[in-house]
């Protein structure tokens, strides 16, 4: 599933790619606290081939391949380059509009792709063409997609922000069986739980439950009302956590009520814009906004730590506007934002750029190493021409021969 990413030329520059193979195919883990509070990132850029700097949802296929909805056309990373898809005029097997926002791979190995104004595709990777797909009962063909899913019967659901919802369910012919739910209700997001529920959030803080019993599928009247146009969604089992863009929303299924919970304890800034909601651990979520990325624990209801725009700091995010989330490994997070790509690597080695001259925190005086000795929390580096070097909390000390000072090292 990873080999894309372990491949000889992708080198991450924080992780070799014998390390990182190891850590996925022989002893995943999940990382502990200490591990979430060193990480490092890597920034994907125009530079680097990415169409457009957008990054609207990111999806990593089953042969390892990972997606970029983009505003200027589907980009593919194989862990070394990029590679584009975009529309034309004269080819009916392209894609119908190169402003694409969400992505869903299915049961069959088909990549869904939604746009914006130009309705619905999946590609086929056998084929490699893609197919444009007509939604029913819709008035404008200027469709903008805004979720998809995939239920357990293998059928796609489709959010519109226009026509509402659609189901559409492949028949032996390769032609889709459709049905239309919540007519002409802009939809914004989707969740099928883990309990096999299908639930709509729409424009307007509502949010609607597929009932099965019911012959319309869904209750005329929406199941919760919130505030703001609901952009992700979340079941833990006991609530449903809920990202609109006025906030970050908990609801309670047991007494039904909401609650706002603001992630930002401090900062001038409220914490709105929550689009997308990526669960870590048993305990813990991911929560994209549009004043960075958090960790958010559901069960003690606190952040557990937040990661941000820090200038040219490989610590920190290209942009605090994160669009999308994905899950790459237990170690390794895809964050799309609105200026570039970032894949974080929580499980870095120890060992991270401790030099004289390369990008990162300069803290040795001289480059060639004889030894190294761990003490406790200190690390005492010994060097060719610089001498003896202590570092200690991310401080450097340096011990050299002075002729002057009888104390100082021989």
């Amino acid at each position: 599933m990873f080999k894309r990413f372990c491949s000889s030329e992708f080198k991450l520059p924080w992780l070799g790619c014998v390390q990182m193979c190891l850590a996925f195919l022989i002893c995943p883990v999940t990382f502990s606290q200490s591990q979430i509070d060193s990480f490092n990132i890597r920034q994907l850029t125009l530079e680097d081939g990415l169409s457009q700097v957008s990054t609207n949802d990111l999806l990593l296929d089953d042969l390892g391949f990972l997606w970029i909805a983009t505003q200027d056309g589907l980009n593919r990373f194989d862990g070394n380059e990029f590679k584009h898809f975009k529309h034309s005029d004269t080819d009916s097997n392209t894609l119908s509009g190169n402003y694409t926002n969400r992505l869903l791979q299915d049961s069959k190995g088909n990549i869904w792709v939604g746009t914006v104004g130009n309705g619905l595709n999946y590609y086929d990777p056998i084929s490699t063409k893609f197919h444009r797909i007509k939604l029913q009962n819709t008035k404008d063909d200027n469709e903008i997609i805004s979720a998809l899913v995939e239920d357990e019967q293998g059928s796609i659901w489709v959010a519109s922000r226009i026509s509402g919802l659609h189901k559409l369910k492949l028949l032996k012919d390769h032609t889709f069986e459709q049905t239309h739910y919540l007519a002409d209700i802009p939809i914004s997001t989707l969740l099928y739980d883990n309990e096999g529920a299908l639930w709509a959030g729409g424009f307007d803080g509502d949010l609607y439950k597929y009932d099965k019993n019911d012959k319309t599928g869904f209750q005329k009247k929406p199941e919760i009302l919130v505030n703001g146009n609901v952009q992700s969604l979340f079941n833990t089992g006991s609530e449903l956590l809920i990202g609109s863009d006025f906030g970050f929303f908990i609801y309670n299924f047991q007494n039904k009520s909401s609650k706002l919970l603001e992630l930002e304890s401090s900062g001038m800034f409220k914490t709105k814009h929550v689009v997308d909601i990526l669960p870590h651990d048993s305990e813990t979520v991911w929560i994209a906004t549009g004043n960075g990325l958090y960790l958010f624990d559901f069960q003690k209801k606190e952040v557990v730590r937040k990661i941000q725009y820090l200038g040219n700091s490989n610590k920190g995010l290209s942009n605090n506007t994160v669009q999308s989330l994905l899950k790459i490994s237990d170690g390794i997070l895809a964050v799309g934002t609105a200026n570039a790509l970032n894949l974080i690597d929580f499980g870095n080695p120890y060992f991270n750029n401790l030099s004289k001259n390369k990008l990162g925190q300069h803290l040795l005086n001289d480059n060639v190493v004889f030894s190294i000795l761990k003490d406790g929390e200190d690390l005492w580096v010994g060097t060719s021409d610089g001498g003896l070097n202590l570092i200690r909390k991310d401080q450097v000390y340096y011990f050299k021969e002075d002729e002057n000072n009888p104390q100082s090292i021989s």
